[in-house]
């Protein structure tokens, strides 16, 4: 029952687990984040005083209001409501992150991931350069690989042959090198290999010449004593590559063939058969 003279208002309940700010005089709710960020919320601009000893949510942004979300400085994104987080006078000389170089035009800090990806990033373009991805020597992301043209941009190898263009020259989907040895050793550093089906190949999980037959005619066991194993591998009975290396002093194949004739054995050989390969 409603008391008599005592004049009632709904109050915005914050959900749970965000922070809100009450402010006393008015009993208005509100974000926390939205306090002291250089627009005023509340009808007697309360949540724009007292900004001087206000602790922000989530930073100062650089012209000293807070920010009213997540912030990255200089990253193409405004996150301040005044710009200032991207104003280009200071992120030009704003120290981005060691993740985050800088682009050209020092506007702007990506990801060093984002580089020679395929896609533009930043502002001006120049994370996509060919001139700049031609001189780098391997993606910055390990789960990358470069493309086999002129670009010599960065793609995820499951992009390559694909039927879509994902390399800025296209090379990822010319048909010679789709065909080629070069785009089966592509996608073999992320355990991936082309598998014949019904209709031409498909990309599987698995190895070449690991002695497993990853796919469903074992056509990846099927060549390889003419094969030549990855440079973290080593050969074993002149048919399998293992993870290895050859007289590097351990023992990687089963008969320790892989160090034999090195001048020196991790352990004394034991002869053993070749397993059964298809």
């Amino acid at each position: 029952m409603r008391e008599a003279g005592v004049r009632r208002r709904n109050v915005p309940i914050p959900m749970r687990g965000s922070s809100a700010q009450v402010l006393d005089h008015n009993q208005t709710c509100m974000r926390k984040g939205s306090m002291c960020d250089g627009v005023r919320d509340c009808p007697d601009g309360a949540d724009e005083v007292g900004c001087d000893s206000f602790e922000c949510l989530y930073g100062h942004c650089p012209s000293g209001v807070c920010s009213s979300r997540q912030m990255n400085l200089c990253d193409g994104i405004p996150e301040c409501h005044d710009g200032s987080d991207e104003d280009p006078d200071f992120c030009r000389t704003y120290n981005c992150s060691f993740s985050m170089p800088k682009c050209k035009d020092g506007r702007q800090c990506i990801w060093d991931w984002s580089w020679c990806d395929g896609q533009q990033h930043c502002l001006d373009g120049s994370d996509e350069d060919p001139d700049s991805c031609a001189s780098q020597e391997a993606c910055a992301d390990i789960s990358q690989v470069r493309c086999p043209g002129q670009a010599r941009s960065c793609i995820s190898p499951y992009r390559a042959c694909d039927g879509r263009k994902d390399c800025l020259d296209g090379s990822d989907e010319n048909a010679t090198f789709c065909a080629s040895k070069e785009e089966e050793r592509m996608m073999e550093p992320t355990f991936h290999i082309r598998c014949k089906n019904g209709t031409g190949t498909a990309v599987s999980p698995g190895s070449y010449c690991d002695g497993q037959e990853d796919c469903a005619d074992g056509g990846d066991e099927s060549f390889c004593k003419s094969y030549t194993c990855l440079p973290d591998r080593v050969k074993c009975y002149g048919t399998w590559c293992v993870l290895g290396g050859r007289c590097d002093g351990v023992r990687d194949c089963p008969d320790g063939s892989d160090e034999a004739g090195c001048g020196r054995v991790s352990a004394p050989l034991t002869p053993s058969a070749p397993p059964a390969i298809p």
